[in-house]
């Protein structure tokens, strides 16, 4: 096992990310980060490789926070795939931090999708996870985390028509 200091540096920007663009608040992300790693400082000697690997640990112990945070703020978590959340609080003022109209425009569509739709894209494309551990974390199956992917970023490529997306 690395020292914390390693892990840190490797897991750091997969969680801030993951964090981020579930939340869509810099300032909450960032207090949250720093709770998800004083967590897994505390509880590293807890781990257990036998019982899952050191990057689902992490994501669980980022998610379960995630969880938490999400209900000490009353934002809305839904498993409806027909629900839309409310918009996160401080959203227009994130918004003016972000310089390219198309990050924008992405991150305006992102806000508007429900809860377990960004979860899932955050887990995948800000967090790097595969969609076998996006489904052991949330209890899915693997097809449907696929399926949920595909389906959400068609509609994401949709509202992003008329910029250039890469």
């Amino acid at each position: 096992m690395k020292d914390f200091e390693s892990l840190y540096g490797e897991y750091f920007p997969k969680v801030y990310n993951y964090i981020f663009y579930r939340l869509l608040d810099r300032d909450r992300a960032d207090d949250l980060v720093s709770e998800v790693f004083t967590r897994v400082f505390e509880k590293l000697d807890t781990y257990d490789e036998g019982k899952a690997k050191f990057s689902t640990w992490v994501f669980s112990i980022a998610r379960n926070a995630l969880i938490d945070e999400l209900r000490r703020k009353k934002d809305v978590i839904s498993l409806d795939e027909d629900d839309r959340p409310d918009i996160p609080s401080g959203f227009d003022l994130q918004l003016q931090y972000i310089q390219s109209e198309e990050r924008r425009a992405l991150y305006a569509l992102l806000a508007r999708i429900n809860a377990r739709d960004r979860d899932i894209i955050a887990m995948k494309y800000f967090a790097g996870m595969t969609n076998r551990s996006i489904a052991a974390e949330l209890g899915m199956n693997e097809s449907t985390v696929s399926s949920v992917l595909f389906n959400t970023i068609g509609k994401l490529r949709e509202g992003m028509k008329g910029f250039r997306v890469r």
